[in-house]
């Protein structure tokens, strides 16, 4: 088993960090299309897991602010990106 894992790794990693540019662009600007400007300052997009947007915040009152209106944004990024299945707001880097 540890083959398999040492074989797929590399793959998994490297789907992870380059990604679709242009999808990934897609999605930040329409990040920032819903989100309100003075929040704006306050996040960025960190990746995406099982079709969840993991978005990064600088501060536990921001995740407590945009978690009241999580489902609205999901809503309107839905509009663009249909597969999206949902918003995780968590404490990290948003530089």
């Amino acid at each position: 088993m540890p083959d398999l894992i040492k074989n797929i790794l590399p793959a998994v990693m490297g789907k992870l960090s380059s990604g679709n540019p242009e999808w990934q662009n897609s999605l930040t600007r329409a990040w920032e299309a819903v989100v309100e400007n003075k929040a704006k300052r306050h996040t960025a997009i960190a990746g995406l897991r099982k079709g969840r947007l993991l978005i990064n915040v600088d501060s536990p009152v921001w995740v407590f602010q945009l978690s009241f209106k999580k489902a609205e944004l999901l809503k309107r990024l839905q509009r663009d990106f249909p597969e999206l299945s949902g918003l995780s707001f968590r404490i990290g880097n948003i530089h």
